[in-house]
This record gives structure tokens, sequence and C-alpha cells, in this order.
């Protein structure tokens, strides 16, 4: 007989171990199985795993209807297809107008310009164009002119100036429109200006030192009519190796405060063909006008030609019958009449006087209406060239009508002697050596006839001047000696006769 069934049981155990094994398959946390005998702990209920929320789909814009209406809320709007970019087009190839090469020649009335022909890559040269001027100003002898395809183009009928550097700007455009340009540079050195007998013959030119333009002078000339004989012409040419300013040697030169403004230049007489040199005929010779540039700071100015002969430099000026120099200071226009052919240059004067030192004056006799000789004698403070010369004034008391030069002691070579009322000049000739500084210089004149009545006289005034006839060294008031009366002259001699005795 069978036993009755008897109900199925777990232990507690076994229960544990039962979802232990099912946590394991969910992949959750086991839960420990409790001790035998420890009291069940409360089972925590298991953490829930978060479900990730799906990224939101952005909504589409709606495309407006074909009727321009929008669309109505909740309806839906096809994607739009994108638009495909261009193919961009190939850049054109660049062209190139290269410049040909430019040449230029001038003379006094015209200019000739010619050139290679420019090379376009692009097409063909279709048009050139000519200008004249100088670097300052490039059209300022004549603006560009049209010459077609031509590769020169001539000038004629201009005024240039010698001594100026002239430029010659061709600027060529080939068939697409491009352009470039090319230039030459060419110094006008010289020119031959035909001279008339019967009216004044005028000339310009630029006396400029190398490349600095700041200092160039320029010149103006006035050659009076007659001055040439008919048939020859004025040449006027810059200098560019001029002589050395040697007066006595260079550096006297510098050191009298003379500076070179500008460059040099040459005026001369052309006669078939020939250059010729020496003196103008008649007394007006050429005026000349120079405008002389700010950039010099100078308030003085000497216009000096190159005596050949003396291999020295002169004033321009004092070499013509009639002199004739003047400065105006506000308008900086230096003027002076020039009566020779030869080579010029501006200096600016900075010069500065002294004062000659241990000075005297001496007579031979001392008595009233004696006609005797005057020493004149001082120290130099400046050094003094070759063609120095010294004057002297006398004061009224002194009668110069018949005197003569003495003996000049300090100085070697020749000396002349001129006379113009109380004023007496000893001149060098250039023939002896350069006199230093502190040298002791005696001046002796003879033949002077002293006053009738016994009176002190008047101070002497000596002055010692440079090669360029400027004042150096003065003395302005040189006591003179006393003239006494011959009853007195008598009485001296008979005291000088018993003391002798």
């Amino acid at each position: 007989m069978r036993s009755a069934a008897r109900p199925w049981r777990l232990s507690a155990t076994a229960l544990a171990v039962c979802l232990t094994v099912a946590a394991v398959a969910l992949g959750e946390t086991p839960i420990p199985t409790p001790s035998q005998g420890d009291a069940p702990s409360p089972v925590p209920s298991p953490t829930p795993v978060p479900v990730p929320s799906p990224a939101p789909t952005p909504a589409a814009s709606p495309s407006p209807s074909p009727s321009g209406v929008a669309p109505s809320p909740g309806s839906s709007s096809p994607t739009p297809i994108p638009t495909p970019s261009p193919i961009p087009t190939p850049a054109a190839a660049e062209t190139y107008l290269l410049p040909g090469n430019v040449s230029l020649d001038v003379s006094l009335g015209s200019a000739n310009v010619s050139w290679s022909a420019f090379n376009s890559t692009g097409g063909d040269v279709v048009l050139y164009e000519v200008a004249l001027g100088t670097s300052s100003a490039l059209t300022s002898v004549k603006n560009f002119t049209a010459v077609g395809t031509s590769l020169s183009k001539d000038f004629s009928g201009l005024s240039l100036n010698v001594g100026v550097q002239y430029v010659a700007t061709v600027r060529a455009t080939d068939t697409v429109g491009k352009q470039n340009t090319s230039s030459a540079q060419a110094t006008l050195a010289s020119g031959e200006i035909a001279v008339s007998t019967t009216e004044n013959t005028t000339a310009s030119l630029t006396a400029s030192s190398g490349s600095n333009e700041s200092e160039a002078v320029s010149i103006s000339l006035n050659l009076a009519a007659g001055a040439l004989p008919a048939g020859s012409s004025l040449l006027v040419a810059e200098v560019s190796n001029f002589s050395d300013p040697t007066i006595g040697n260079t550096s006297e030169f510098i050191s009298t405060g003379v500076s070179a403004v500008g460059g040099s230049f040459q005026l001369a007489e052309v006669i078939n063909g020939a250059t010729q040199g020496g003196q103008l005929r008649g007394n007006d010779g050429i005026l000349l006008q120079a405008t002389i540039p700010n950039s010099v700071s100078a308030s003085r100015f000497i216009l000096l030609l190159f005596n050949v002969t003396r291999s020295a430099w002169q004033d321009a000026s004092k070499t013509c019958a009639t002199p004739y120099t003047a400065y105006n200071q506000s308008s900086r226009v230096f003027e002076a009449r020039v009566c020779h052919f030869t080579q010029f240059q501006f200096f600016a004067d900075d010069s500065t006087t002294s004062n000659l030192t241990n000075t005297s004056v001496a007579l031979a006799n001392d008595f009233t209406g004696a006609t005797t000789s005057v020493s004149l004698r001082f120290n130099l403070n400046t050094t003094l060239g070759k063609l120095s010369s010294f004057v002297a004034q006398f004061p009224g008391e002194f009668d110069l009508s018949s005197a003569t030069a003495g003996t000049v002691f300090g100085v070697d070579g020749g000396v002349s002697f001129s006379k113009s009322g109380q004023q007496v000049t000893f001149v060098r000739s250039g023939d002896g050596s350069v006199i230093t500084a502190n040298s002791f210089i005696e001046l002796q004149l003879n033949n002077v006839a002293l006053p009738s009545a016994a009176t002190p006289t008047g101070d002497f005034y000596i002055e010692t001047r440079d090669d360029l006839d400027r004042t150096v060294d003065i003395a302005s008031a040189v006591a003179g000696p006393a003239i006494v009366c011959r009853t007195d002259l008598a009485a001296r001699t008979s005291v000088v006769s018993s003391v002798a005795g």
C-alpha cells in the first residue's frame, strides 16, 4: 500500500543558493548566504540599470511651399537637394612687357632719343611715347609725345643748359593694354654759342659738383656785343676735374675761410674750331649772374678765376679794367663782371680778420718841410700767399705826390707799387714764397714830403690782403710821429755836438 505523499520543502540554505544562481544569471550582484545560526538579514532591492535615452532627431526646417504659403503644423517637408559647386575656370596666363634699352644724346638746342624694341608676351607693342626732363621733373622739357611704333625721336628748338643731367623716358603700350617704361640719362657737358657783334649774347649753365644737386649754382651769362670778333663763338663747359685751388698751397687756401660752392666751369672763345683763352675785348666783358642755392649758408661769396700763368686763383671781378661785383642777400643772386677766358669757380667766403702786432711808423727825418723816407713796421698774424698785398693809408699831413717805393723787408720775390691819393699798395708778383704768421714786415716809402708846420700827425691805417684781395690782418690806428721845427732840430744838433765834443 502506498504511503501518503509528503509535501516538498526547501530549506533556507537551499533557497539562498537558488536565489544566488538566479542573480548571477541575470547579471545582478549575488546576495550573500547567511551563516547558520545568524539572523537572516533583509534582502535589498536590486539597483535598477539606467537605460540611455535616444538622441533627439533635429527637426527638418520646413521648405516653403511652391505658392509661398508656410506648411501646416505637423506636416513634413522634403529634404532639399544640395546644388553642386561650379567648376573653377583656370586663370589666364600673366603677360609681360619687357623694356628696351634707351640712349640719349643732348646739345644746347636738341636731343636725340633712341631705344631697342620692347618685348611683349601678350601681344605686339602698338605705341611708344617719349618725354624729356630732369631726374626731379621727368617732363619738364618735353611732355610724353606719341611716336607710333618708331624706335627714335629727335627734339629740336630746345634751350638746354650746360652742366644739367637730362633724362629721356620711353613708355610703351601693347595690344592688351599693358605699359612699361625705360629711361636714359645724359649730361650736357659743353656747348658752343654763336655770338653777335651787334647784340648781346646770352647763355645758361649749371655748375654742380658731382651728384650733389642741392649745391648746384644756376648761372646766366650776358656777353657784350663786340666782345668777340665776327665768326667766333662762346664755349661754355663744365669742368669735372678742375685745377686745385692753390694759393701758395692748398692748406693755406682752405685755412683762409673759403670753400667751393657747386662745380667749376670754363668760358672760352672758339675761332675756326680752335679754343682760345686770354682776355676779352673791350671793358664790358661778360656779366655773370648766379643764383646761390639755399643749402649754402654763407653770407658772402666770391667768383674766382684760375690764372694759368701764376697757377693760382684770383678774384675774377678784379681782373677787369672796370671791376664789378654785387650780392643780393634776399634774392641770393651774385653778380660779377669777368673779362678773361679761363676756368671759374664759386666760393663761399667765411673769412675773418685779425690784428697786426708790434705796429709802428718811423721817419728818417722828422723836421718840418723835409722830404724823407717813411718806414711802416709790423708783425703778421695770418699767413700770406704768393699773391698777397699790403695797403697803407697815410694821414693828410703827408704829401705823397712824389712818393716812390723803397725797400720791402721780410718779403721775397717781386713787388709792385701803386698809390691813389693818401693810399699806397704793395702787391707781390707771385714768384716768391709764402710768408708765415708772426713774420716781421717793413715797408719803406721814399720821397715823402712832411708838413711845413710842426704838428702831431694823424693815425696811419695798415692792412694785409690775401691772394684773393680780401682783408686779412689790420691795424686801424697806428700813431703817427710828431713833426718838429727846424729850430728844434738845430737845438738838438748843437746839444749832440757839445756832448760829442
